[in-house]
């Protein structure tokens, strides 16, 4: 499955996918004694791979633009289309789960789950097609947000990856300090998004590398990219609401192909979005690879930006053999958009989209300009 589905169907946690305070799934649930459980302080090493590695194809970075990148990775594996759940999804470290909720998706049950590893971390699931018995018995009747006090030790079966979707998985440490321009409105499980390679040691830190697809640097993927006072990041259309897809704007990199500038646009996924495997209809890499969005800022005027549909991320080769999308070749795409681009202000952009043409046929910006802010 093409993980982009995720932006309009696969919600990797509750309450909330996206943007605003969704309420911190780590913490205990109001209404019991304050959390016993001895977790350790700080970061911690996990133990065990998230999932039975044998059954992975590839495992898919974080950083997925939508417009802010997405704060979870993805396992894709070998069980796509079975009847029944069989990849075992394991705890990490020794922990406690915190939620369990059941969101159906295509009419078969589908899991997210959250665990607290220590005071600072904690791990989210999404798209479990079962929950392991021994869980279930501790944790009693499974609503759509369920809080729940289970503990588990490193290695144990939590549940079974969902036939649907790939496995995602997401990392949370509250020490991480990234470089979003308005944390406050990152979604609090997604604020300290962290790379999965800094909480893993050899020999599993390796067996988890030698299944990713992403070749650049940092291999996990990345998330803030956030520059004050550049272009570098997510934008939001002027006076309207941040959460809604259609309003977002972004100037970063792609997840997979890390050295690729790309741009993400809402409204051309509004506009063309015709369905599954149509990323490249809203996502676009730009001809030169430049200017970089970090270097652009209110004294650089307008610029134009040539661009053309993104490359996809991998090519299957067999069923279970994927391997990185070769791009050799990419400067001579044709042009099939430019986008005009001023930033006014520190947090304030000017772009307009011209479809079919090159920078050479893009004189000035028409009423059909669009004004971007960092805080709508």
């Amino acid at each position: 499955m093409n993980r982009a589905l995720l932006l309009a169907t696969l919600c990797l946690a509750a309450p909330s996918c996206g943007g605003g305070d969704g309420g911190d799934p780590a913490s205990p649930p109001d209404d019991r004694d304050p959390d016993p459980y001895p977790y350790p302080s700080g970061k911690v090493f996990f133990q065990s791979p998230p999932v039975e590695l044998d059954r992975i194809i590839i495992y898919e970075s974080l950083g997925l633009l939508a417009p802010d990148p997405e704060t979870h990775g993805g396992f894709h594996h070998q069980d796509i289309g079975a009847a029944e759940p069989t990849i075992a999804v394991l705890a990490p470290a020794d922990g406690q789960i915190l939620g369990i909720g059941n969101r159906p998706f295509r009419g078969r049950d589908d899991y997210w789950l959250v665990l607290k590893m220590s005071t600072t971390i904690s791990v989210k699931y999404g798209h479990i097609g079962r929950i392991a018995d021994p869980v279930l018995t501790e944790s009693g009747p499974i609503g759509a947000e369920t809080q729940v006090r289970v503990p588990v030790t490193a290695g144990q079966v939590i549940g079974f990856v969902s036939p649907l979707s790939a496995l995602d998985l997401a990392i949370s440490d509250t020490d991480l300090r990234l470089s979003w321009y308005y944390p406050e409105d990152i979604g609090i499980d997604d604020r300290w998004a962290a790379d999965i390679f800094d909480h893993y040691r050899d020999p599993v830190r390796q067996e988890i590398l030698d299944l990713t697809i992403r070749q650049f640097p940092p291999r996990g993927g990345k998330v803030d990219y956030d520059v004050r006072e550049t272009l570098s990041g997510a934008w939001y259309l002027q006076g309207t609401n941040r959460d809604e897809l259609r309003n977002g704007f972004s100037f970063a990199y792609d997840h997979i192909h890390g050295e690729r500038m790309k741009i993400f646009d809402g409204l051309a996924w509004i506009d063309q979005h015709i369905g599954p495997g149509s990323q490249s209809l809203w996502t676009f890499w730009v001809k030169g690879n430049g200017p970089k969005p970090e270097t652009v800022n209110v004294g650089s005027g307008r610029l134009t930006y040539e661009a053309f549909p993104a490359f996809p991320p991998w090519r299957t080769i067999t069923p279970t053999e994927w391997v990185l999308w070769d791009t050799t070749g990419v400067e001579s795409t044709p042009v099939t958009t430019t986008y005009l681009v001023e930033m006014l202000a520190p947090e304030t952009v000017r772009l307009e989209k011209f479809d079919g043409r090159t920078a050479d046929e893009v004189t000035d910006f028409t009423s059909n300009a669009r004004v971007y802010v960092r805080k709508p």
